[in-house]
Order: structure tokens, then C-alpha cells, then sequence
């Protein structure tokens, strides 16, 4: 009834996708500047899962590590060949300790050993800093500096995560096993 795992998730939140034109020596240039928030996350857990049958419900234990980060990248086009060359990228990250718990039930369909998981996982973490887009951009700051177009923001990293997965289970089990559990044939 108590089995032990690893939990990895990637989360993307906002993307922001801007093109602007520069007047440099009098030549006009076209950039193109990417940005994306994003989340890597990974736990280990405890979990507890008695009862035999199809239906069981469980609780875990969760601690582990989440980054916060922001990817960026600036390219410029080429006038000649029409195509995109990187001018400057930016990775900034701040990870955070992260622990709680979550609640579930899965659902066995027979002996195929093909599971339908439901869970919501309760997920507290130490304050971090990320970016986020500004609701306001300055056209004359963002031409200078790209990167002006977001401000830092620090706050708890605390989660509620539901989740729908399938579970595949590569061990066979015995008839001994099958009966136990009431999964049969």
C-alpha cells in the first residue's frame, strides 16, 4: 500500500511576441523579441494507497524543487537573406523549496493494469521573484531596452494543482495477485 516516485512538470504561463523597427545610420532594422514565464518543477513522494479493488483513493507527501524563469530572446533580420539572427538572450530563474500534499482516486480498468487518475495536489514554497509583462510599455524605453517591457514581482510560490492522468503499470500480476486486489480476468 505505500509506494515512492518522482513528480516532473514544465508549466509555461505568459508568452509575450513583439516585432519594432529601428532607424540605425539610417538604416531601418527589424527586431523581433520573445519572452516566456515559465515553471520546472520536480518532487519526490510517499504514497499511501490501501484497499483492494478498482476503485482506490490515496493521499502523498510531497517535497522537491520549482524555478521560476523567464526565457528571452532578441533577433534581428538580416536585409540580404530575410532570415532571423539572434542578437541577445536572457535566461533569469530563482528557484524555491516547495513541500505539501495531495488527494486522489484512481480508477483500475480490470486486470489491463490501465488506471484513470484524479488528484489535486496542495503545493506551499518559499517567496520567489519572476517577471511579468508590464500593463503599460513605454515605446521609447522598449526600443532602447527590450527588456524594460517587464518588471520584477516577488510573491509565495504556493499551489493548487488538479490533475486528470492515466496510469500504465508494467509489473503482471498473478492470478493469486488479481484475486486479491478483485480484479479477475
Amino acid at each position: 500500500p505505500v509506494y515512492a516516485g518522482l513528480n516532473l512538470s514544465l508549466m509555461a504561463f505568459e508568452q509575450h511576441r513583439r516585432r519594432y523597427d529601428l532607424v540605425i545610420g539610417g538604416f531601418e532594422q527589424e527586431y523581433r523579441l520573445r519572452v516566456a514565464s515559465n515553471l520546472f518543477s520536480a518532487y519526490t513522494g510517499i504514497r499511501i494507497m490501501p484497499g483492494n479493488g478498482p476503485l482506490r483513493p490515496y493521499a502523498e507527501g510531497l517535497i522537491g524543487l520549482k524555478n521560476f524563469f523567464r526565457t528571452s530572446r532578441l533577433d534581428l533580420r538580416d536585409n540580404f537573406s530575410f532570415e532571423w539572427n539572434e542578437v541577445d538572450s536572457d535566461n533569469d530563474g530563482n528557484w524555491a523549496l516547495g513541500y505539501g500534499g495531495s488527494a486522489g482516486l484512481m480508477y483500475f480498468f480490470g486486470a489491463s493494469g490501465v488506471a484513470l487518475d484524479l488528484k489535486c495536489s496542495y503545493l506551499a514554497g518559499q517567496p520567489v521573484d519572476y517577471y511579468q509583462i508590464k500593463a503599460d510599455i513605454d515605446p521609447v524605453e522598449f526600443e532602447e531596452d527590450p527588456f524594460s517591457a517587464f518588471e520584477k514581482k516577488r510573491s509565495a510560490t504556493h499551489m493548487l494543482i488538479p490533475q486528470v492522468g492515466v496510469v500504465f503499470r508494467f509489473t503482471s500480476l498473478t492470478e493469486e495477485q488479481r484475486s486479491l486486489q478483485g480484479l479477475g480476468d
